[in-house]
């Protein structure tokens, strides 16, 4: 039993090896909507479909959104993200599951699960969205401007509601505030693109379940 330690830094060392020699190809894949995007990563030659090694994402502004790296599709060690001017917006390690740095906080209207009802009060923490507000703010954009609605002229704001659970989950997502002609079920596709990336609100020192309101804006060109 006493080698059983040493077999196992054996066998990570081995992994570690084989993991850092895989041979990669770069990537570059550009996007158009909902507004211009750029990555810039590597991926497997052997599978094209696993990121490993240095990753960039470049936004709207074409200066750099996020940077960090893959280990065979995991995101390993210190993330940086940035918001539409380049400044640096939050630092997630992602080796140790710590949010590192993070001045900014969400916005949202936010009402917390006390004894099974969602009150009217602040949590003691909000939820953070690891990626940060401008991250949060692309990923919610609107892809697609119902053409019933540009004929129609529809312009305004949609408002969704979602929970956003202990577990940092984002669920329940409903329509609070409608406009019609399509563009609710767009609203809707929107939220949902949010991936489950939230570290959960806490609450008389304990995590709590959230309601926060999201606004989808449209607006025609």
């Amino acid at each position: 039993m006493k080698n059983v330690p040493y077999l196992l830094i054996f066998s990570f060392l081995i992994y570690s090896h084989v993991s850092s020699c895989q041979e990669t190809k770069k990537v570059k894949r550009i996007k158009t909507t909902p507004a211009f995007s750029k990555e810039i990563f590597y991926v497997l030659k052997e599978d094209k479909e696993i990121k490993h090694g240095e990753y960039v994402r470049y936004g709207y502004t074409r200066k750099v959104a996020e940077r960090g790296s893959y280990d065979l599709n995991q995101k390993v060690g210190i993330w940086e993200f940035y918001d539409r001017d380049g400044a640096l917006e939050q630092r997630y390690n992602y080796d140790s599951n710590v949010l590192v740095f993070n001045p900014h906080k969400l916005s949202n209207k936010v009402r917390t699960q006390i004894n099974g009802k969602y009150e009217a009060i602040i949590p003691d923490e909000l939820p953070i969205f690891i990626g940060g507000v401008s991250k949060l703010a692309y990923l919610r954009m609107v892809r697609d401007y119902p053409l019933e609605a540009r004929r129609a002229g529809i312009e305004g704001e949609i408002y969704i509601s979602a929970v956003i659970t202990t577990d940092g989950k984002l669920i329940d997502e409903k329509i609070e505030q409608t406009l019609g002609y399509g563009l609710d079920e767009e609203a809707l596709k929107s939220i949902r693109n949010i991936p489950d990336d939230f570290i959960p609100a806490k609450h008389d020192e304990q995590d709590a379940n959230v309601m926060i309101l999201f606004p989808v804006f449209f607006r025609l060109d």
